[in-house]
């Protein structure tokens, strides 16, 4: 292969000036050159921290979402709880609403997470953040009457256990007495009222 052809294409190639400082003395060429070099490595030195920055703020924006979800779970779940007057679920209420309302402000107002500093949440983003935002605070709407019903609620639900601890004894004592009858025999009709009663006490 003749490379002497090539050689000769880049010297010619060398031997041109360059444009617009070609004319210059050569060793103002090399600082413009250097400069320019300068520049594009500032510019390529920014682009790069920013899409870190962005990379950290999608990692964040990510990771807040993902807590939302969670805690949006628990907040369902935990009212359910709560709505039966279970006691221990109450704190569980107050505490995921709280910590749903502060990641929703984080993310229409910007804040710190984890240590990492974000804007607000712009863009396309926002519009569907707008439409999470207006169900979690029917979540929370309903979660502050829970709460407010706390005392009724918790007590609603004792009063349900003893009534579920009352039927447990009725139906003990409805079965022993069924028992009963069977082995002394002729009383059909009686067994029969005493399962009706065994019915209806299961029902309550």
């Amino acid at each position: 292969i003749k490379i002497e052809p090539a050689i000769a294409w880049i010297k010619a190639v060398l031997s041109r000036p360059i444009p617009l400082i070609g004319r210059l003395p050569f060793p103002r060429q090399l600082k413009i050159l250097g400069g320019v070099l300068a520049l594009f490595l500032l510019v390529v030195l920014i682009a790069t921290i920013m899409s870190a920055r962005q990379t950290r703020h999608s990692a964040a924006y990510l990771e807040i979402a993902g807590r939302m979800q969670m805690h949006g779970q628990r907040l369902t779940k935990a009212s359910q709880q709560s709505v039966l007057g279970i006691e221990a679920s109450f704190a569980q209420l107050l505490d995921s609403r709280d910590r749903f309302n502060g990641l929703v402000t984080n993310l229409i107002e910007g804040g710190e997470y984890r240590g990492i500093e974000f804007p607000a949440v712009g863009g396309a983003p926002a519009a569907l953040l707008e439409g999470y935002v207006k169900e979690g605070r029917t979540g929370e709407k309903d979660a502050n009457l829970i709460l407010g019903s706390k005392a009724a609620l918790i007590e609603v639900g004792r009063a349900v256990d003893a009534i579920n601890a009352t039927n447990t004894q009725l139906l003990d004592l409805i079965e022993q007495l069924t028992a009963r009858m069977d082995q002394v025999g002729g009383l059909a009709n009686e067994i029969a009222a005493a399962e009706e009663m065994k019915v209806l006490t299961q029902r309550v």
